[in-house]
Order: C-alpha cells, then sequence, then structure tokens
C-alpha cells in the first residue's frame, strides 16, 4: 500500500467505540430541530473528533427515513418524514 501512497485505513463504529467523544443527542433528535445549520455542525464534530483521536472512517447510522416501526434502529434515522430528512442531513 505504501507504494501508491494509499493510506491504511483506521475506522470506527461511531461513538461507542471510540474512547472520547461527545455526547450528542441520536440524529432522530437532531433532525427535530430541522435546523440544517445545527446538523451541519453535528457532523462536524464528530468528524473532528474522530479525526483528533486518528479515525479517518467512521461507519455510522443511517440516514434514511423511519419505514418499520418496529425497526430496532429508528433513532438513527430523521423520523418519517422525507422533507425533514432531506432538509437535515443533505448538508
Amino acid at each position: 500500500m505504501s507504494t501508491w501512497r494509499i493510506r491504511r485505513w483506521a475506522w470506527t463504529r461511531g461513538a461507542a467505540e471510540s474512547r472520547y467523544s461527545t455526547l450528542l443527542p441520536s440524529s432522530l433528535g437532531a433532525a427535530a430541530s430541522w435546523n440544517a445549520d445545527l446538523a451541519l455542525l453535528y457532523g462536524q464534530v464528530i468528524g473532528r473528533e474522530l479525526r483528533d483521536q486518528g479515525y479517518n472512517m467512521s461507519i455510522g447510522g443511517g440516514v434514511d427515513i423511519t419505514r418499520e416501526p418496529r425497526n430496532g434502529r429508528n433513532f438513527e434515522y430523521a423520523g418519517e418524514d422525507p422533507i425533514l430528512a432531506g432538509t437535515t442531513w443533505a448538508c
């Protein structure tokens, strides 16, 4: 890999696996604000903290609309409204 100058992946599954992270609301809580600037700041905080810990990739939660109420990961999504999901997470 070093011959082609391709960096080795250092990835995490998000804040649960990283050592020191700011406790942020769930994606659903952030989307409920309808504030695209806040959503951008939300992503910037996560990215900055993971880079500071040496990660260059994060496998994060889903950015989708809630389609199935029995899904155990709905807290990661932006609710049932596609306009809300698109407004908050498109930035």
